[in-house]
């Protein structure tokens, strides 16, 4: 059965046959539907099935501190995080095991943060740096704290001539891992 919805414009959305007619980024395409895999449930697939969708759990959690450039790179900014990151997933007997302290939040060309420290205090992480010749506005500093108790991310973005970003955490948040980088905004 074929179900085809044509509107004025000729825009068309569904599925003829083998062929799936559908709209991105304003234009009307045509594909073939995806043919099925003869071993969809294989120990292979599914491992590299459950590996993707860690890493897209990843993203969502860490979407409010990531800064990429995916545009003319990869489709989605989610498969540039995997890229990025797919080394800091390793399989385990029961699972995954994430190496949080390797997760990449960035692909931009950033400068160091001269002096960066960071106190953890009971409801709150103070990260501080020197001062640098790059002051302008467009310079900026993320910093994140992710909570493994709590599985969040508590982010801010400052300027990079403030010197300092303080991030709130609740009380509980347990053990933390901390992320800090400069990066400089496109124009």
């Amino acid at each position: 059965m074929a179900k085809i919805i044509a509107t004025t414009g000729m825009i068309t959305k569904g599925k003829l046959g083998d062929l799936v007619f559908y709209q991105w980024n304003g234009m009307n395409l045509v594909r073939c539907n995806a043919s099925n895999f003869k071993d969809r449930k294989s120990k292979e697939q599914m491992v590299c099935r459950n590996a993707f969708g860690t890493v897209g759990k990843l993203y969502s959690t860490f979407k409010s501190a990531i800064r990429l450039n995916w545009k003319g790179v990869h489709k989605t900014p989610t498969s540039l995080f995997y890229k990025l990151n797919r080394d800091c997933i390793r399989k385990t007997e029961t699972g995954f095991e994430i190496v949080y302290e390797k997760i990449l939040l960035t692909n931009y060309e950033f400068r160091n943060l001269d002096g960066l420290v960071y106190e953890v205090k009971s409801e709150e992480i103070i990260f501080s740096w020197n001062k640098d010749h790059f002051l302008e506005s467009k310079y900026t500093v993320v910093c994140a704290v992710y909570s493994k108790n709590l599985r969040r991310v508590f982010s801010t973005e400052v300027g990079r001539s403030s010197q300092r970003a303080v991030i709130p955490i609740p009380p509980d948040s347990g053990e933390v891992v901390t992320y800090c980088f400069g990066w400089k905004k496109s124009e």
